[in-house]
């Protein structure tokens, strides 16, 4: 099904819109990247269902800092439902589930450990570039979207990894880059 198409597609896009559209103190790149992660997300959707699910959400490392911004317009989403975060650094996952009031069981030792237990259907990546293309040759493997912050990758090498990944697991990899939305 194109993205673009079905009631569920349209129901999903217009709420994207609204909220890109409506009084939020939400940086404007981050809307832009919640709005492509649901229509991502919404590819092959049925639309079976007047009301769509929420997306099941996932981040994977805070070690960025736009994973700040990105937390509390996430959690304070019904269309986006955040299932896990995870974060190697114990001391780093709790002092974000203070600052944010999150609960404990959203957090992870590794990225399988999230993946496996939380399902999610996308994650946002806020690692080191380092890190870009084991998570989403992880994530890739079993079907799961990935948005990440710029830059893609840290050589041509990854860069040829991380689309072929995309390509053969069948998703959607987006790069945030604030000048370009």
């Amino acid at each position: 099904m194109n993205w673009s198409e079905g009631p569920l597609i349209r129901v999903q896009l217009s709420n994207a819109l609204q909220w890109l559209l409506g009084p939020m103190s939400f940086p404007h790149s981050m809307k832009a990247q919640a709005i492509l992660l649901v229509a991502l997300c919404s590819i092959g959707a049925t639309p079976a269902r007047t009301e769509p699910a929420p997306v099941r959400f996932g981040i994977v490392g805070l070690v960025h800092d736009h994973a700040r911004g990105f937390i509390p317009g996430v959690s304070a989403r019904q269309d986006i439902q955040l299932v896990g975060i995870a974060e190697p650094n114990a001391e780093l996952a709790q002092r974000y589930a203070r600052d944010y009031k999150l609960g404990t069981n959203l957090f992870y030792a590794s990225l399988e450990e999230m993946l496996d237990k939380a399902h999610p259907q996308a994650v946002g990546v806020f690692t080191s570039t380092f890190e870009h293309r084991r998570v989403v040759e992880t994530c890739a493997a079993r079907g799961i979207h990935v948005m990440m912050e710029k830059p893609l990758a840290v050589s041509v090498e990854h860069a040829h990894a991380i689309e072929a990944a995309a390509k053969q697991g069948g998703i959607q990899v987006v790069v945030n880059y604030a000048g370009l939305l």
